[in-house]
């Protein structure tokens, strides 16, 4: 094999510096780039009503590490067909999923015929991601999720989300939802969420959660 030199630096690095080469084989210590995601925690199930990410808990960061969170949810199917998956936030340690959030959400659906669009609002305590899900067979969900600002105590925080759900009577539905979550008018920090079937389990889902590094 070939054969080369390579020169460490002569002083120690400060934290969180990484080596960088030049075309000489000299070594320096650089920033680490910036801008990716960081993986947190993926949770997957066959089984159960609730799928929790919470602060602190087996695992889960989701505090002030990160600006920005990161979350995906694939080959997400119901128990049976006609079910409806929410989201919830708490912001007393997981004692309460009972924030207010403001949904605006446009929204289309369509199958292999026609197509309509629509737009909807709600006020509640949570909010749907997908709605008279499909639970036969091959059919599932999708989305990505955008939380911003989570564990803040003096901006609003916010979740973009952008779901794409097969619905039990044949029809595809893409929605693209805004989140407005009160949390206590900004004094609380979001700490924790959860999606929940209104009613029946989860047959098959896997949920992942990253970071957005703060670059």
């Amino acid at each position: 094999g070939q054969s080369y030199t390579l020169t460490l630096p002569s002083t120690a690095p400060a934290t969180d510096k990484m080596l960088q080469t030049d075309s000489s084989g000299n070594l320096s210590f650089v920033d680490a780039p910036s801008g990716g995601l960081v993986h947190i925690k993926t949770i997957s199930t066959t089984s159960g009503s609730a799928i929790t990410f919470l602060n602190g808990s087996n695992g889960v960061v989701l505090d002030n590490t990160y600006d920005v969170y990161k979350i995906f949810g694939s080959k997400i199917v119901p128990s049976g067909d006609d079910k409806e998956l929410k989201i919830k936030f708490t912001a007393d340690g997981g004692s309460n999923y009972n924030q207010t959030i403001l949904r605006v959400t446009q929204q289309t659906e369509a199958n292999s015929s026609s197509a309509s669009s629509a737009a909807g609002y709600e006020s509640s305590t949570s909010a749907t991601i997908f709605g008279a899900m499909g639970g036969n067979g091959s059919e599932a969900s999708y989305f990505e999720a955008t939380l911003f600002k989570s564990n803040d105590n003096t901006f609003e925080k916010a979740m973009h989300i952008k779901s794409f759900e097969k619905q039990y009577n044949n029809m595809w539905k893409f929605r693209n939802s805004f989140l407005g979550i009160t949390a206590g008018l900004n004094t609380n920090e979001i700490d924790g969420f959860k999606f929940e079937f209104t009613s029946g389990n989860f047959s098959n889902a896997t949920i992942r959660l990253y970071g957005v590094t703060n670059g």
